[in-house]
């Protein structure tokens, strides 16, 4: 649910690579460069509350899990209040992987099992499979202690795909301002999102993200089970 601009490029709570720990900050659908570890698995529900007028919301449960520190396979199931659900399948995979000295180049593709439609009124239909290439970088570590106001953690991400993704690019910048609060700024299909993630207890696999999408309010509930 976005697309041209780029507003600013996907900031991470968390960097892999300095091993800072990093929340989700994903809108409904569009690729980032956060993948999971080898082992682990990332659960997350998103309520989106009126995304279309005349439907009341819609619930998003996505399931990622790290195949290898490379290679992300997961599934997005979108059930539209009053619809059946639609669940597409994707992968993938960092060809080139981040470090403290380079961003990362990932390949993927959504859709890989050509669902038809995610079931929301105004989204493209799917029925193809959408390929994607994206970069992600920390451009900014805390230094010399932990992330605040003015020592942030910051994350680039800048993708380009086709077919759902629009022919367009996307991304967005994600920052981490405590080690309890972070947010997101992303843009995709065209349509901005904000939002801002709590982690109740840094070091823990909960947390909980509430933003803007197209407008409408969202909340975000993630839970990680760490090999």
């Amino acid at each position: 649910m976005r697309r041209t601009q780029i507003v600013a490029l996907l900031v991470v709570l968390a960097l892999a690579v300095a091993r800072v720990p990093t929340f989700a900050a994903d809108i409904v659908g569009m690729p980032v460069g956060n993948q999971p570890k080898a082992g682990n698995v990332e659960f997350n529900y998103i309520y989106w509350r009126e995304p279309v007028p005349g439907l009341s919301h819609i619930g998003v449960a996505e399931l990622y899990y790290g195949v290898t520190d490379q290679l992300e396979i997961n599934a997005l199931t979108f059930a539209p209040q009053g619809m059946g659900s639609k669940t597409e399948l994707n992968f993938s995979y960092a060809v080139v992987p981040e470090t403290a000295e380079k961003p990362s180049l990932i390949v993927g593709a959504t859709n890989l099992n050509e669902v038809a439609s995610r079931g929301l009124p105004g989204q493209p239909p799917l029925a193809k499979a959408s390929p994607f290439v994206l970069s992600a970088y920390n451009v900014r570590v805390p230094q010399g202690g932990p992330p605040s106001l003015n020592n942030p953690l910051i994350r680039l991400h800048l993708g380009y795909g086709t077919e759902i993704h629009g022919d367009e690019l996307f991304g967005g910048v994600q920052f981490l301002v405590d080690p309890h609060l972070g947010g997101a700024i992303l843009n995709y299909q065209g349509q901005p999102a904000y939002m801002l993630t709590l982690i109740p207890q840094p070091g823990t696999p909960l947390e909980i993200t509430a933003g803007t999408l197209q407008g409408e309010k969202f909340l975000r509930v993630g839970y990680i089970w760490a090999r």
